[in-house]
């Protein structure tokens, strides 16, 4: 025989090549008619070498290289029909089919989920790592894990965050807060192996605060070595396994300590525990096979670390290419949870901008961006066969089917058209998914059908309960990737090539020039220190006007209006300028030396006084039947000086947060100049002093018996003059002047009116700190309170009371009638502006019951008219700072008063925290 051989060396080249090229072909030929008999062929991609092995050389060097999507676009090429991306190779003499296609996909894990599973030459590759666990099995071993491990994920078990926020803690303390460069993405996998190993065993293995734990080594290495044997099929029995024994090794060795402890102890004390893992809950359902709890345990391990923690990392790659996101994503965080309070599953599950930037991030960077299934006998596909790709392919029994999520989800032609509202495909915009809803199987970050992933609520509490927690303490993300760093690592779950390296900047304030983190700033004592602070402002600001008004009013009336006017605008320059003092020195100088800028208020009496001034002012010029009128424009004017600085302060404060202060002290100086050339209006109205009683102030008639000056001591009422204190003229010339204010018809009506409307008021001082601890308002950002109260304020006084009043003069309405119905109506908007504020759980509802606030400012002009037209004008000075005092005095009442109710408030959670606002409204009734 092999004589015969040798003599025909052409038999020995048939023999060796021509018998298998037969075979070969005969099998090609045989297996192409059993496929024409289910349906076509896939389009075929091009091989040059026997076996395709240029292609397995090609699949390796790209994963090889993170390039395992460029992979799938290359097979993807040979396609004709791009609508249908779906493609088969022979590897080795096994048919593959490549598919990207939803109806393919759908009828792989749903309609035809009988006809494909993982397969047994799965179940061999992985079976070293995860044995017989959930992922490698089909049938009733698959139904059967599935049943076993489900309860463990059911929702109380997944809305409990305690896991998440003890690890998220660690997590926060690795992160630089000034910026300082990081891969985030090593974190995120450290931080949810931790969460992960708690969950799972009920005790983490500490790799964020030991990184060289040989653990999570381990498990990487088996992940590598899997990922390379799936992509060499036939030719994996030739990859050296070395180091993945040693690694799996170190895996089991870490887990069957803990698998040994929960086996000691007996069901009903595992049913007992009021703590459970997923290993003690998985024992206690009386399971006993130590190989069982294993697979499942290490399954789930790799399932719940890597998806999270990749999702995590492209979710911050991209946010560190997006401020605008990021500011966006923050605001919704901080309007729903607070800055520093822990979320809740609620909370997490009805933010939706949060939602959708995790959706967007699966859609670009689905966890398994490849996945493979097998033929469990002869079938079909629905779509991709033939010349024009839209018959069935004939899918003969162990026929693998390899499909691309990722590639699928990045399909321009299964989007709607690029446009404004609809950016490009590749794209990573969240704003795509509030008017736009995937099309069925055109999502799939966690596979779909009967296998869908049984763990995705798991996976994206954590997601976002992390994403959460960052963004409270972190407001900004800065990029410290190139582009050229970026790339896909592939191997069993999706993750980036080079890592996530960024810098994120804890929030901040400004304080005189250093920074502070604002987290800091929203803490209960600090906010209660500085209602205190402020409390107490307001009473040494109301001390100068309190102890020197009357003295001011009777100057004012002697000498003038100009003069008490001008101290009054040089008396506030010193005091700004000695706040602006105080708080850029405030590393060298207590915060609470500011108190001393009252001082400086002696000069002139305060704002308080100047207001006073202005009205009397007024009061001097105009005519009683049209005085309101122009009180009310008079009062508008603050207002509407108020409605432009909101906007402005707050575009200042972004640039520097002492600016508005230096725009304050130059308006005042300004003022100094406009009162230094206005006309005196002391002298306005005759010489000689019309009676203080309103009946004869109508009579324009001079009394005989005054001269211009201070009434004789016997026109007191009897027993007075007897009480006067000492002997000095002037001082019983001022005690003379109160008791005459006080016992005019009226007045004292008015006087409460006075007293009670500021005591009612001064709530409104505390409704930035309402705002800032509860909504959780930046200092720029509480500017748009005033503007709310502003808008009211202006509103009522520029408006609609003066046009009413005009109105109702010209139909013969008195004055006074027309006075008192304007200031019942404010007190009842008053009364319904505070019940709002107090019931406010909204920050738009704030802004509303401010403004419903400000729309009762009408009534402290309405009052001022009614109360000048009931006295002589040489009073009106006097009158107006004797209403001051008035003010003063509910002030310093109402001042601690309503910072401790504040206080109070904020300490006894949220149906207190408004308390303040209803002691304001009783006042108002």
């Amino acid at each position: 025989m092999l004589e015969t051989l040798y003599a025909n060396p052409l038999l020995v080249i048939f023999l060796l090549i021509g018998v298998p090229v037969i075979y070969f072909s005969i099998c090609v030929a045989l297996e192409s008619r059993a496929i024409a008999r289910l349906g076509a062929r896939a389009p075929g991609v091009q091989s040059f070498l026997p076996f395709s092995t240029d292609i397995v050389i090609r699949s390796v060097a790209h994963s090889h290289s993170h390039k395992d999507l460029e992979f799938w676009s290359w097979l993807f090429s040979f396609s004709p029909q791009k609508h249908s991306p779906t493609v088969e190779a022979t590897l080795a003499g096994q048919r593959f089919i490549f598919t990207a296609d939803p109806e393919n996909i759908r009828a792989v894990l749903a309609t035809q989920f009988g006809d494909y599973g993982k397969g047994l030459p799965f179940h061999e590759d992985w079976k070293d790592f995860l044995g017989d666990s959930i992922f490698t099995t089909d049938g009733e071993q698959w139904h059967a894990s599935r049943q076993l491990i489900r309860p463990q994920f059911v929702k109380n078990r997944v809305a409990d965050l305690e896991i998440f926020e003890k690890h998220v803690q660690l997590l926060l303390t690795k992160i630089p807060s000034q910026g300082g460069e990081i891969d985030i993405s090593a974190l995120f996998y450290r931080f949810t192996l931790d969460a992960a190993t708690d969950y799972l065993l009920g005790e983490s293995v500490q790799s964020l605060a030991n990184p060289q734990v040989q653990f999570a080594e381990a498990f990487e290495e088996v992940q590598r070595v899997q990922s390379v044997l799936s992509r060499t099929g036939p030719f994996g029995k030739f990859i050296p396994r070395g180091r993945f024994w040693e690694s799996l090794k170190i895996i089991n060795d870490f887990v069957e300590p803990f698998i040994d402890s929960v086996l000691r102890m007996n069901i009903a004390d595992l049913k007992e525990r009021t703590v459970q893992s997923f290993l003690h809950a998985l024992a206690a359902t009386g399971t006993r096979d130590r190989k069982v709890i294993r697979d499942q345990v290490v399954a789930v391990l790799l399932a719940g670390r890597d998806t999270t923690a990749g999702a995590l990392s492209f979710t911050f790659q991209e946010l560190s290419n997006n401020p605008r996101i990021v500011s966006r994503l923050r605001r919704e965080i901080i309007d729903h949870v607070g800055p520093h309070e822990a979320p809740t599953y609620d909370h997490l599950k009805n933010m939706p901008y949060l939602q959708h930037c995790m959706n967007e991030t699966l859609r670009l960077y689905p966890s398994v961006p490849f996945n493979v299934r097998l033929a469990l006998h002869d079938t079909t596909l629905p779509t991709g066969g033939g010349a024009d790709g839209l018959q069935p392919i004939g899918i003969l029994k162990d026929t693998r089917i390899g499909y691309a999520p990722i590639y699928m989800q990045r399909r321009e032609d299964l989007f709607p058209p690029e446009s404004p509202d609809f950016p490009h495909v590749l794209t990573y915009c969240p704003e795509r998914w509030e008017k736009w809803t995937p099309k069925p199987w055109t999502y799939i970050p966690f596979n779909g059908g009967p296998r869908i992933c049984i763990g995705q609520q798991f996976a994206l509490t954590e997601m976002a309960y992390t994403i959460v927690r960052i963004f409270q303490r972190f407001e900004r993300v800065d990029r410290y990737w190139e582009a050229k760093d970026l790339g896909l690592k592939s191997e069993v779950v999706i993750s980036p090539r080079n890592g996530v390296k960024v810098g994120l900047w804890e929030a901040k304030v400004i304080a005189g020039g250093q920074l502070v983190e604002e987290r800091y700033c929203k803490i209960a004592p600090i906010q209660n220190e500085l209602a205190a602070l402020v409390g107490l402002k307001f009473t040494f600001d109301a001390l100068p006007a309190l102890l020197t008004a009357l003295y001011y009013g009777s100057i004012a009336d002697r000498f003038g209006r100009r003069l008490v006017l001008g101290l009054c605008a040089a008396g506030n320059i010193g005091s700004l300028l000695w706040i602006l003092l105080i708080c850029y020195a405030d590393t060298k100088l207590p915060i609470k030396l500011v108190w001393v800028s009252s001082v400086f208020l002696f000069v002139g009496g305060s704002q308080r006084v100047a207001k006073g001034m202005n009205f009397t002012v007024v009061a001097d010029t105009v005519d009683k039947s049209h005085r309101t009128r122009y009180m009310y424009l008079l009062a508008g004017i603050p207002h509407l000086t108020t409605l432009v600085a909101p906007p402005v302060s707050g575009v200042l404060m972004r640039i520097n947060i002492w600016l508005p202060f230096t725009v304050a002290i130059c308006a005042f100086a300004l003022g100094l100049l406009i009162i230094a050339v206005m006309p005196e209006s002391l002298n306005h109205h005759s010489q000689h002093p019309q009676s203080p009683l309103l009946g004869a102030a109508d009579t324009n008639t001079p009394d005989e018996s005054e001269e211009d000056g201070p009434v004789s001591q016997d026109q007191l009422p009897r027993g007075i003059h007897d009480r006067l204190p000492g002997p000095s003229p002037e001082t019983r010339e001022w005690w003379r002047d109160i008791v005459n204010l006080i016992q005019m018809p009226g007045l004292p009506f008015c006087y409460t009116l006075f007293f009670f409307k500021p005591l009612a008021m001064i709530s409104k001082a505390y409704v930035y700190q309402y705002a800032s601890y509860n909504f959780h308002w930046g200092l720029s950002k509480t500017t748009w309170l005033r503007f709310a109260q502003a808008g009211g304020s202006s509103l009522a006084t520029v408006a609609v009371l003066p046009l009413l009043s005009s109105f109702l003069n010209r139909r013969g309405l008195r004055a006074q009638m027309l006075d008192l119905n304007v200031i019942r109506l404010s007190l009842l908007v008053a009364l319904c502006g505070f019940i709002l504020l107090q019931t406010s759980y909204h920050s738009w509802i704030l802004l509303f019951a401010l403004f419903i606030c400000g729309l009762s400012e009408g009534e402290e002009p309405a009052l001022q008219g009614l109360t000048t037209s009931l006295i002589d004008h040489s009073y009106h000075a006097r009158l107006f700072t004797s209403v001051t005092v008035l003010e003063i005095v509910a002030k310093l009442i109402g001042g601690p008063l309503m910072g401790r109710l504040f206080s109070i408030g904020q300490s006894h959670g949220q149906g207190s925290k408004g308390v303040c606002f209803s002691v304001s409204a009783v006042s108002a009734t």
